[in-house]
């Protein structure tokens, strides 16, 4: 955990509660799921498989990260566990399936590409879109009840909270399937032992928790493994159809950049890449980015093996992570052969207009700036600067100390022919949904203000949406009064109503300013973008450009206001008493305005002697 004092957590499973712990700043706390709550393949023919979920609760909505591994002898990879993620209403939640091919020899030393789906809520529909052949169980409540699933087939099914549903392919590949759920729902992809690439031995286990493909964005940055000489594969999917990528090298060595011939996927598609240099992946339409570590027979690099990592989007990056590297474990007698010593590496992306290297730390600790190099764009510009930085083991955070800014963050760690990898952590906003919101008048970073002057007249207030829709979007801009009157000071209407026809990014409206005589100094409203659910989402998102979902207006008035005498020169008779001067503001005001008048002597003598002077 990143909080200052202690969390408590529970861990729940379909049975009730099972244990409970706190997280502390700066340590790993250790939770032994028992080994009853492995899912097995999808035979399953005891019930009790197909109810393996487990809920892990943070005490008062306080933040902990946790992390997963998967530790045998010679078989090891590790993962982050997301948090339950609720979309927009009316938005699916889809996932696609990551994985690779396993042993290529006979039926009976096959290993199964598989994708694990846990319920997270009763009554949640699950629509399975297989890419290779599958066994789909049509009922969790009923032995036997398992239907065969072929390419393309909608096959849908309902589960409750903690029930699970294990896909598997044997002695193929299950990447690329679609999992859509109503409601949100947990998904672990990968492989029971991969072979990075196929044929190539060892095998090892490789597994990763998949962050749905609206929280997925359209440009990426892989760097590559320290240590491996080789290059990684790269796995690019795509969420939509007529998905363009396009694909630019950094040397490591020299710097100099080569460009890839683009590619196009349509939804569920990939496509595998061998890079050993900074790579930025960009596309038009989302895509997910997965980083395979090879065999160590392929560089011959014997501290490493396979593993998988999720690669986050630029749209998600964060400003800090807390992470724990392996052993996440300790030693545990009679279970293990001996505890593991990895070394551990991270791998940090950082744009370039937020790198300023004495404000990126580990553990509040320094990194030298020579760790960092240039990651480079088609044209030759700079993107950001990527580093590989050793990581002690234990608990982490890595942060950048501008809360406004963003880095990504992947862990690793090798050991003589066993490796773990996963990300740090990553944003989970809807980035691939289309984002309406006011556009920033001062550019990135500028504050949520729009000024008008009183004499203008009319304000015209601008909106965008981050990415074209195919369809018409049709919002409501609503107005609240703060120190302005709606109607009075502005409008009428005061709620507005915009309109994008399909493919259109930018659309304005008008908002009427009244210029009245009246002083009462510079007046603001509120303005709020209200969506319906679905095809766009009104928020902030997290990311490589700022997003504004409401404003304030500030009317500056134009009405000054001066204090005269209604006359400049006064008589009274002596005999007559006091003289009542009458003071005159130029303009009416809103506000109770209070001045002092002073008196001075001219031919008559003040302090009671002419007339009683001082200040009034």
């Amino acid at each position: 955990t990143k909080e200052s004092t202690p969390v408590r957590f529970d861990v729940s499973t379909y049975s009730g509660f099972l244990t409970s712990g706190i997280a502390t700043r700066g340590e790993v706390t250790y939770v032994r799921i028992p080994l009853g709550f492995i899912v097995f393949d999808s035979t399953q023919t005891n019930i009790a498989e197909r109810f393996k979920g487990i809920y892990i609760k943070a005490e008062g909505n306080r933040r902990i990260a946790v992390f997963g591994q998967h530790e045998e002898v010679a078989s090891n990879d590790a993962f982050l566990a997301l948090p339950v993620i609720t979309l927009p209403a009316g938005r699916s939640h889809e996932y696609i399936a990551v994985s690779t091919f396993g042993d290529a020899g006979t039926e009976a030393q096959q290993k199964d590409s598989v994708a694990l789906i846990v319920g997270t809520e009763n009554d949640t529909e699950v629509t399975i879109i297989p890419r290779s052949p599958l066994s789909i169980p049509y009922s969790l409540a009923q032995l036997g009840s398992f239907d065969s699933a072929f390419p393309d087939e909608f096959n849908t099914i309902t589960i409750d909270r903690y029930r699970t549903i294990y896909l598997q392919v044997r002695g193929g590949d299950i990447s690329g399937t679609r999992i859509i759920a109503n409601k949100p729902i947990s998904v672990f992809t990968g492989h029971e032992c991969a072979n990075v690439p196929l044929a190539i031995q060892p095998c090892d286990i490789v597994i990763e928790q998949i962050p749905p493909t609206d929280t997925w964005g359209t440009e990426a940055v892989t760097i590559p493994l320290r240590t491996r000489t080789g290059g990684d594969i790269i796995r690019v999917f795509a969420a939509q159809d007529s998905t363009t990528v396009n694909v630019t090298r950094t040397n490591l060595v020299n710097g100099a950049v080569t460009s890839d011939p683009s590619f196009t996927l349509n939804a569920g598609g990939f496509m595998d890449l061998l890079i050993a240099d900074f790579c930025l992946i960009q596309s038009n339409r989302p895509i997910g980015v997965f980083q395979f570590s090879r065999s160590f027979q392929t560089d011959n690099v014997l501290i490493s093996d396979p593993f998988m990592l999720s690669v986050p989007p630029c749209e998600q990056y964060r400003d800090s992570y807390a992470v724990a590297t392996a052993p996440f474990e300790p030693d545990i007698a009679g279970t293990f052969v001996g505890r593991v010593a990895y070394v551990n590496y991270t791998n940090i992306a950082v744009p370039a207009e937020y790198f300023d290297v004495s404000l990126i730390t580990v553990n509040n600790g320094p990194i030298i700036a020579s760790e960092f190099r240039p990651i480079r764009r088609a044209d030759n510009s700079i993107w950001g600067y990527g580093a590989q930085l050793l990581l002690d083991e234990g608990a982490q955070v890595i942060s950048h100390q501008d809360p406004n800014a963003g880095l990504s963050v992947t862990m690793y760690g090798l050991s003589n022919q066993m490796s773990w990898g996963t990300f740090g952590g990553t944003g989970l906003h809807p980035v691939a949904l289309s984002v309406v919101s006011f556009e920033a008048a001062g550019g990135p970073g500028s504050s949520a203000v729009i000024s008008v002057s009183e004499s203008a007249g009319s304000k015209e207030v601008v909106l965008v949406l981050s990415k074209p829709v195919d369809q018409a979007v049709d919002v409501t801009v609503v107005s609240t009064d703060i120190t302005a009157t709606a109607n009075v000071d502005y409008g009428p209407p005061q709620n507005y109503s915009v309109s994008f026809p399909a493919g259109s990014t930018s659309q304005s409206f008008n908002i009427n300013i009244t210029d009245d005589n009246l002083y009462e100094g510079n007046e603001i409203f509120h303005l709020e973008i209200i969506v319906p659910g679905g095809t766009v989402l009104a928020g902030v998102i997290a990311g490589c450009d700022p997003f504004v979902p409401s404003v304030i207006c500030e009317i500056v008035d134009n009405d000054d206001i001066t204090v005269f005498f209604n006359q400049s020169v006064y008589n009274v008779v002596e005999s007559n008493g006091p003289v009542q001067p009458t003071l005159v503001l130029s303009n009416p005001s809103s506000f109770e305005t209070i001045v002092q008048v002073f008196s001075t002597d001219g031919s008559a003598t003040g302090g009671g002697v002419d007339y009683t002077s001082g200040l009034f």
